[in-house]
């Protein structure tokens, strides 16, 4: 019997619950998998040092291989550290822990913005910067303005734009 490759377009954990107390020797945490939209399964962590077990839905086509090989395809074009294990045959539990890395970065990065002007740098693109924001919007566009006059062609991103809804700025670099 011949089995159909399911073509992926996107994969993402949604409903993500993640416990520090319970997280010893990896993060503990669970999640919904989502697949192009749709659930796919779910994926959970005990914090104990073991492996991210993946349980998909047995009603869609999608498969542990097509989890490994998708999850390959974006590790390489990444930055991430997990660009050392794409050696490794089965990636699905990988990607999995390289999802909810990202998802945790995303939550940091979103809380951080409340409070603060953050952005990136070119030369910097695995860390991002922070300014107090003043609490005055007309001030806090003065400050990114003077951010993207001082870094010029180092400045890459207005992370606020991305994660705080609040914060609108009509500047570019």
């Amino acid at each position: 019997k011949e089995t159909r490759k399911m073509q992926i377009k996107t994969v993402e954990l949604k409903a993500v619950k993640y416990s520090d107390w319970n997280s010893h020797e990896t993060n503990c945490f669970e999640a919904k998998l989502y697949v192009n939209g749709k659930l796919a399964g779910y994926v959970d962590n005990a914090g104990r040092g073991g492996n991210t077990r993946i349980q998909l839905d047995h009603k869609q086509t999608l498969t542990y291989a097509d989890l490994s090989e998708f999850g390959r395809q974006e590790i390489s074009n990444s930055d991430s550290e997990y660009k050392e294990f794409l050696d490794t045959s089965d990636l699905s539990e990988l990607y999995m822990d390289y999802l909810f890395e990202k998802w945790f970065t995303e939550k940091d990065i979103r809380r951080d913005c409340k409070k603060n002007i953050c952005f990136t740098l070119h030369s910097k693109p695995d860390s991002y910067r922070l300014i107090t924001k003043t609490g005055n919007h007309f001030d806090d566009q003065k400050i990114v303005a003077s951010k993207i006059l001082q870094y010029g062609k180092d400045w890459n991103e207005l992370l606020n734009e991305k994660y705080d809804k609040d914060f609108t700025t009509i500047l570019k670099p």
